[in-house]
């Protein structure tokens, strides 16, 4: 019976019924999703954990064979695996010391090899991490005879290239006596080996190589001929099975059942891979702390979503209010009318619940598959693809709390607006029905006697009636306008941070590649190394003569107040391409190669002003000069001189070529061909080293940084050729740019969701408030109409209402945002601490984040606009006669 009535009224009272499953879809839905999101969070995080540190459990090293036998059959675990790593040293000072009796060396190329070696089956590595077997080029070993080389030591090897064969020895060694006969092994060992040790004998092993590493040179497992070494031992990863719940104990047990001691090995646990399962007390631990928090948050958004629902049944008891006094004054209880409610509850939820739960579903997976395609954050780590890493794995109880959860959302909501109702007489429940709220006219009186409008000032009074309602639309509109506009301002300020850093901070090229060579011959082999690839363009090696000279003498005519900028000369070789892109200048590169001259940079930067490019040099008049040498590394030594023609000046915007104020030095520029030289008049120049040897041998040690951009499309493979031939000694630029532009997004895109999310139930606050505050004062507004108010103004007197909260919202945003800037920067104003005013990262400005503040409350007054012109349709449709009837 008590259905049948819940079931009768919801479907006569189809506009509100609708309006509330509406309701309840999209509550049930936003909770769904921000589940998911921490359900998909965990899942990706464990998958990144897999990625990075393995899929193992727990790591022991140093076994033995029959120790891997035993520990590997222990019921504790579900899943093992082995792999070896032989060390080989390429020391022989004091290596047969102590109890040591023998030794094997490795030799390659006519070297002593100092190399690390990974056996492993390549068929059987799912728990190992990924940086360990992954291969930059070619594939990994598929059997005994092949080899995967480390790209860091492919000299060693000869540089050999996929599918060359290459031959090593492996040397049994003992200590040096005096019988020792080592000419036999000179055709492969160098002569400072044969000298000190006793080489017992040898073997020779031949590989195909396979594959290029970032990490360990690779053969199989079964090929045994890297067991030795002057370090190889076996090592075991292990998964746990799913009822060992207690890590260290359940080892300690197991290996004290065969007769073992685990803390006489050394094992280390993969803890947070732990973590992310739940194996353990302390992931236990770990997890309530991680879900709890999350929770609490998702409970704290889900507390603002519920008003959405409470404001819909609302609206429904108080069209309800005099059936249910009707149905108390005919005989009916308090609990049976507590049922009726409980049931329209229960059909409600019917309805609304799982739609909302399939809605949430749906919504998630659209997220997911827009990050997913988002190819760009794949750059946010140089170990995984983050795109790769992220699984839409969904926990079954994500949607059990949903179901759960947004039943009893609907029951309480729909119990908590009734109870006033169940509770009340039959007498008091029929006067509730013709109730209306007070009006708080406040302390000024006079205030329409006074001339003022009688619209904004009725609107300001009605805002106000439900002051709890009014408080917390405020406090959301206030919070959703004060995220948007700090954190935009907070991205922007990261964004010009990163372009400041990569523009002018750090070299113009995608790569920089790092080299160090006796001879200034290596450096044109690496020039023409990275030529021949195909994979670069603008290639340019960078280094410099400081000479020292005064302005005067160079005939430098300053921009007025710069006048003492200029002490030395920083001169930069440039070859054709880079002048030619880089330099601007009246002076054509062949006049300069043909002159020998040497241009000075006519505009500098000034960090303090924001990276700011201004002119320093208003002019320059040609002039030979003889200069000084100045070697930075060595203070107040001045070393050969040079005889320099100036020919002219250039503007650049590349930071490598520019005059940086604050600075005592001027950049300058020369053609490559004439920079040896330059050089050769000084001696050397600032970016090499006098090495002295212990022959008494001297000898310039070259340090050079070649710049180069990759061609378009070739990025990738411009990446893996480095790797492969300057393993070590070059840096991304281009990488380190994308990884954080990436990091940003990913910040972004996360942050703008919680915004929007706090907007979104700002704007239904906005919504809800209204609403129930037409329907408070339905009678009022009727009588008004009665007496000769217009449709268009109802409509304005609605919509000022709403107009209100936005402004009075984005003043006080503005004013706590300008707070929140100022107060920021006094610690380092005041030196707090050990603080200063350079400390800050950034120049804060107090006027830069009102153009947010401009843009999110202009949002929120198209919002308020909407908002209120539902319920003001609702009032205008009515009519006159309805809405007064029951007008006490």
């Amino acid at each position: 019976m008590f259905r049948q009535f819940a079931y009768r009224y919801l479907k006569q009272q189809k506009k509100h019924t609708v309006l509330t499953i509406i309701a309840i879809i999209i509550a049930v839905a936003f909770m769904t999703v921000m589940l998911s999101a921490v359900s998909i969070y965990s899942a990706t995080s464990a998958n990144i954990t897999r990625s990075t540190t393995g899929s193992y459990h727990v790591l022991i090293n140093s076994l033995d064979r029959d120790e891997t036998v035993v520990i590997g059959g222990m019921d504790i675990f579900d899943e093992v695996e082995t792999y070896s790593l032989s060390y080989y040293t390429s020391t022989v000072d004091g290596v047969f010391e102590g109890n040591t009796v023998s030794k094997q060396y490795l030799a390659c190329n006519g070297y002593i090899v100092e190399d690390w070696f990974l056996r492993i089956r390549p068929d059987d590595i799912s728990m190992l991490p990924d940086y360990m077997t992954s291969v930059i080029e070619g594939r990994l070993p598929e059997k005994g005879g092949e080899v995967v080389i480390n790209a860091a030591n492919t000299a060693l090897w000869g540089d050999p290239s996929l599918g060359d064969t290459v031959a090593l020895y492996t040397l049994d060694c003992s200590a040096l006596s005096e019988s020792t006969d080592n000419s036999a092994y000179s055709d492969f060992v160098p002569g400072y080996f044969l000298s000190s040790v006793n080489i017992d004998g040898y073997n020779e092993i031949t590989f195909t190589v396979v594959g290029f590493s970032d990490g360990y040179n690779m053969v199989h497992y079964n090929d045994t001929r890297f067991s030795s070494g002057t370090e190889s031992y076996n090592n075991l990863l292990a998964r746990f099975t799913d009822e060992c719940m207690d890590p260290y104990w359940d080892l300690h047990y197991a290996f004290q059942d065969v007769g073992l001691e685990i803390d006489d090995f050394d094992y280390s646990l993969n803890q947070d891979l732990l973590n992310e399962e739940g194996h353990g007390n302390d992931a236990q631990a770990y997890r309530v702390r991680f879900f709890a928090v999350c929770y609490l948050f998702i409970l704290f958004l889900m507390f603002c979503v519920r008003m959405v629902i409470d404001n819909s049944f609302e609206i429904s008891s108080r069209e309800r209010v005099k059936q249910f006094g009707l149905l108390k004054a005919v005989g009916a209880s308090s609990s049976q009318i507590f049922r009726i409610i409980v049931w329209e509850a229960l059909l409600l939820s019917a309805v609304g619940v799982p739609v909302g739960i399939l809605l949430g579903w749906g919504v998630t997976r659209i997220i997911f598959g827009i990050l997913s395609s988002m190819e760009s954050l794949n750059s946010i780590s140089s170990v995984y693809n983050f795109t790769d890493m992220l699984v839409f794995n969904v926990q079954w109880f994500v949607y059990a709390i949903a179901l759960a959860a947004g039943v009893l959302w609907v029951v309480i909501s729909a119990v908590g607006t009734g109870m006033r109702v169940v509770r009340a007489t039959p007498v008091d429940a029929m006067r509730m029905a013709s109730r209306r709220e007070k009006i708080y006219t406040g302390r000024f009186r006079a205030k329409l006697g006074n001339g003022k409008k009688f619209v904004p000032v009725y609107a300001s009074l009605s805002m106000k009636r439900n002051k709890k309602r009014y408080i917390v639309t405020m406090l959301s509109m206030v919070l959703s306008i004060v995220l948007f506009s700090g954190f935009s301002y907070v991205i922007e300020l990261a964004k010009d941070n990163v372009e400041s850093t990569f523009a002018y901070d750090r070299l113009p090229y995608d790569f920089s590649v790092n080299i160090s060579t006796y001879s200034t011959d290596g450096v044109d082999y690496s020039v023409e190394l990275l030529e021949d690839s195909g994979y670069f363009e603008d290639i340019q090696y960078d280094t410099s003569v400081m000479l020292y000279t005064d302005s005067e003498s160079m005939g430098v005519s300053f921009v007025s107040g710069k006048e003492a900028q200029l002490s030395f000369l920083d001169i930069h070789p440039v070859n054709r391409n880079t002048y030619e892109k880089y330099i601007t200048s009246s002076v054509t590169y062949d006049e300069l190669l043909e002159s020998g001259s040497v241009l000075i940079c006519a505009n500098a930067i000034e960090y303090t002003t924001d990276s700011e490019t201004y002119t320093l040099v208003d002019s320059v008049t040609e002039c030979d000069l003889t200069a000084e040498q100045f070697i930075p590394a060595e203070v107040n030594f001045y070393g050969g001189t040079a005889s320099i023609h100036i020919g002219g000046t250039y503007v650049t915007d590349s930071s490598l070529y520019l005059t940086i104020t604050g600075k005592i030095t001027c950049s300058a520029v020369i053609a490559e061909e004439n920079y040896l030289a330059l050089v050769e008049q000084c001696g050397r120049d600032g970016n090499s080293t006098l090495m002295e040897f212990s022959d008494g041998s001297t000898a310039y040690l070259y340090t050079r940084t070649i710049g180069a951009n990759a061609k378009d499309g070739c990025v990738d493979e411009a990446r893996t050729f480095l790797t492969k031939y300057f393993y070590g000694y070059y840096d991304d630029n281009l990488n380190d740019r994308e990884s954080t532009e990436s990091l940003l997004s990913l910040i972004s895109m996360a942050g703008y969701f919680l915004i929007i999310t706090f907007s979104l139930i700002a704007a239904v606050n906005v919504a809800n408030i209204i609403s129930t505050n037409v329907l408070n004062r339905f009678s009022e507004l009727g009588i008004l109409r009665a007496c000769g108010m217009s449709d268009k103004q109802l409509y304005s007197l609605v919509r000022t209402e709403s107009l209100m909260y936005a402004v009075l919202a984005g003043i006080s945003s503005a004013v706590a945002i300008a707070l929140m800037v100022i107060i920021v920067q006094i610690p380092f104003e005041q030196g707090w601490g050990y603080l200063s005013s350079s400390d800050l990262i950034a120049d804060l400005s107090v006027v830069a984040p009102m153009k947010y503040v401009a843009v999110a409350t202009v949002a929120a007054l198209l919002v308020a606009v909407v908002s209120s012109y539902f319920p003001g349709k609702r009032v205008v449709d009515s009519p006159v006669v309805e809405s007064i009837r029951d007008v006490d």
